[in-house]
C-alpha cells in the first residue's frame, strides 16, 4: 500500500503532530510492504522519493483565510507527486488541511484525517465572545466539521476526542477512530526517581510549545502557595519571544524560580526527565498528551490534571496523580501528595512504564494505521 503523509509540521519535533509524522516515516522500515513519502513545507531540503518541500507563500490579505490557501496548496502538490507515486490513501495530519483534497479525491483515492485536540470543536456558535481569537477558532471550527464529514476516515488520538468529533460534528461513529499517538519506546531509558529531599529545591520539568494552554501559569501558582519547599521550574517549549510573559508567571514568587530552556531538542528533553524530581504539565486541554507518554517511558512522576484524553494516558490515577483542571487548589494538593510519597511514587512510575509498553509504543501505532487506512 502507497500511503502519501501531509504535514504542515515535521521538523519541529517538540510539537506532537511532528513527532507523530515522524513515526509514521518508519513503516518504511517496519513494514517494507508498504510505503510512505511525506508533503510537507517544513524540512529544511527534500529527500528524493521520500520527503517532499513545497513553500508557503501567501496571496495579500489572506489574513484569517490561511487554511482555505492550506488547502490549495497541499491539493495542488498532492497532483504534482502523484503524477510518479500512486498513493492508496493520503493521510493528513490535520484534518483541516484536507477538506479540498477529500472532495477532489473521494471514491479514488481514501482520504484519512486526524483531529489532534478540541480547540476547534469548543468553539461553538453558542459560545460566542466578542474577540477575534473566538472568531478565528469558530471559522476553523467550520473548515474541520466540513473536513471531517468529506474524509473517508477521521482519527481521534483519545477515546474523549472520538467522542467529541462523532458528537459534535454529527460523524457516524463508524468513521471515527481512535489511534492513539505514541512514542519510540527504545529512545526512552526507564530511570527510577528516588526518594525527594524537601530541604533542597525540588526540581519541576514542564514541557509544552502552548504554554498556557499547558497550564504554566496556574504551575506557578500552585507551586507558590506550597511555601514550605523551594521549587525550580525547567521550562521547555515556548518560543523566546515568550519570555517575558513567562517571567511575569515567576515574579514576586519567592520560593519559586525558574529556567527559560525555549525550544529544546528531544535527546534533552529526554535529560531533563531524568534530572528532574516530577514532570508537571497541569494542561487546560489536551487531547492526548504525548510528554506525559514520555514522562511514563522515562520513569519520571507525572502529576497532570483531568483535561481531555490525559486520564487515559495516566489510566486513571494508576500510573500517576491528576489535578481538576484550572483548579490552583487542587493542583498544589496533589503536587504535594506526589512529593510525600516515596512507595507510591515508585508503584506509580513502575506502572506507568508497562503501561507505556503495552499502550503507546510506535510499532502498535503504526500497524493500527495501517489497519485503519487499509
Amino acid at each position: 500500500m502507497n500511503i502519501l503523509l501531509c504535514s504542515s509540521t515535521y521538523e519541529g519535533i517538540t510539537h506532537g503532530p511532528a513527532k507523530f509524522a515522524n513515526l509514521v516515516m518508519q513503516i518504511n522500515e517496519l513494514y517494507p510492504e508498504h510505503e510512505v513519502r511525506a508533503i510537507t513545507r517544513d524540512v529544511e531540503e527534500e529527500t528524493p522519493n521520500s520527503i517532499y518541500k513545497f513553500e508557503r507563500t501567501y496571496p495579500p490579505f489572506i489574513g484569517a483565510f490561511w487554511e482555505f490557501w492550506d488547502n490549495r496548496l497541499f491539493l495542488d502538490n498532492i497532483k504534482k507527486v502523484s503524477k510518479d507515486f500512486k498513493p492508496d490513501a493520503i493521510v493528513f495530519v490535520d484534518a483541516i488541511l484536507g477538506y479540498k483534497s477529500a472532495k477532489v479525491f473521494k471514491g479514488k483515492i481514501k482520504t484519512v484525517g486526524l483531529v489532534n485536540d478540541d480547540e476547534y470543536i469548543n468553539n461553538k456558535l453558542s459560545a460566542i465572545k466578542p474577540t477575534k481569537e473566538w472568531l478565528i477558532k469558530w471559522k476553523s471550527r467550520q473548515l474541520e466539521k466540513r473536513a471531517a464529514k468529506a474524509l473517508d476516515v477521521v482519527i481521534g488520538n483519545s477515546n474523549f476526542i472520538s467522542a467529541k468529533i462523532s458528537s459534535a460534528y454529527q460523524i457516524p461513529k463508524s468513521k471515527v477512530k481512535r489511534l492513539y499517538k505514541s512514542i519510540d519506546i527504545s529512545k526512552f531509558d526507564y530511570v527510577e526517581h528516588g526518594a525527594i529531599d524537601t530541604d533542597k529545591t525540588i526540581k519541576v520539568f514542564f514541557v509544552k510549545n502552548d504554554y498556557k494552554r499547558g497550564g504554566l501559569m496556574e504551575l506557578a501558582e500552585s507551586l507558590a502557595k506550597l511555601s514550605r519547599y523551594k521549587f525550580e521550574v525547567i521550562i521547555s517549549g515556548p518560543h523566546d519571544h515568550q519570555k517575558s510573559t513567562v517571567e511575569n508567571y515567576f515574579s514576586g514568587k519567592q520560593n519559586v524560580n525558574y529556567h527559560f530552556k525555549g525550544k529544546t531538542q528531544q535527546q534533552e528533553v529526554r535529560q531533563l526527565m531524568d534530572s528532574c524530581d516530577i514532570l508537571c504539565v497541569p494542561a487546560l486541554r489536551e487531547g492526548l498528551g504525548v510528554a506525559n507518554i514520555e514522562g511514563l517511558a522515562k520513569g519520571i512522576p507525572v502529576v497532570s490534571t483531568n483535561a481531555g484524553g490525559i486520564p487515559e494516558v495516566l489510566d486513571g490515577e494508576m500510573c500517576g496523580w491528576i489535578a481538576e483542571a484550572r483548579d490552583i487548589d487542587s493542583l498544589a494538593a496533589t503536587i504535594e501528595k506526589c512529593i510525600l510519597s516515596e512507595d507510591l511514587r515508585k508503584k506509580k512510575s513502575a506502572a506507568g512504564r508497562k503501561r507505556v509498553e503495552q499502550m503507546f509504543g510506535h510499532n502498535k501505532m503504526l500497524q493500527d494505521l495501517i489497519d485503519i487506512i487499509s
